[in-house]
Formats: structure tokens, C-alpha cells, sequence
């Protein structure tokens, strides 16, 4: 009866563990884009202040609206969209994903192709869809 609960505890300890590695590992990459978002909100003077923050004194929401304003976004995000998309559908053959899929699944190469070549030119093709569609209203 105390085996079973020591096992218990040892899983209990060793995932909460995990989990809070894991979320470690996601404050480590998130933020820089949290940094990202809050300079996004300061004034410019504020950004070159030698008293920098990283939280902003005053928010001036009013950037985002300047951004679209001042320079083709739109252009910007469609041509982000193309080139992902169009890497992804050429770059299926070299891709690890491929082997990884093969291997775990157990798939010869020829339905491994089959499926990832379906799978790789839909995404890349909705990618596409979605960037010919921005740009009629860009």
C-alpha cells in the first residue's frame, strides 16, 4: 500500500516539474515579443530615453493606426504569406517532418510522399488563398 503511493507522489512531483519547466521555457521565449509589444506602445521619445522601461508611462494606442498609415502593412503581410506559403510547398521533400512521419507512423516512402505532398501543398495553397484574397482588399 506505500509503494503505491510513493509512485504516485514520484509522478505527481515529476510532472509538476514538467509543467513548470515547461512554462519556464515559454516565458524565456515569450518574452521578447511582450517587450516587443510594450516599446510598440511607447512614444518615441520614451523609446530612446535614457530611463527606459519596459512598461510604457504613457500607451499611445495610436501607433498601430499610424503603422497601416505610413507604410504598405498590407504589401508587407501579403508578401510574408507568399513566400511561406510557396516554401512550404517546395521544401516538402527535404523536410524533417517528412521522415518524422514516416518513421513513427510506419509508412513506406511512397505513401509518406503520397500523404505529405497532399498535406503540404493544401497548406501552402490556403496560405496562398489567403494572401490573393488580403490583397484584393489591400
Amino acid at each position: 500500500m506505500k509503494d503505491d503511493v510513493r509512485v504516485n507522489w514520484k509522478k505527481l512531483l515529476s510532472r509538476i516539474l514538467l509543467y513548470f519547466v515547461v512554462v519556464l521555457i515559454c516565458l524565456f521565449i515569450l518574452y521578447p515579443y511582450f517587450v516587443m509589444f510594450c516599446t510598440a506602445l511607447k512614444s518615441r521619445e520614451e523609446i530612446f530615453s535614457i530611463n527606459g522601461t519596459v512598461f510604457p508611462i504613457k500607451y499611445m494606442w495610436s501607433n498601430f493606426v499610424d503603422i497601416w498609415s505610413r507604410a504598405p502593412m498590407a504589401k508587407y503581410m501579403l508578401n510574408s504569406i507568399l513566400i511561406a506559403g510557396g516554401s512550404t510547398v517546395c521544401s516538402h521533400f527535404n523536410d524533417s517532418g517528412f521522415w518524422l512521419v514516416k518513421s513513427l507512423v510506419g509508412m513506406d516512402e511512397k505513401t509518406t510522399l503520397k500523404t505529405w505532398t497532399i498535406m503540404e501543398t493544401l497548406v501552402g495553397g490556403v496560405g496562398f488563398l489567403v494572401a490573393l484574397v488580403i490583397s484584393f482588399f489591400a
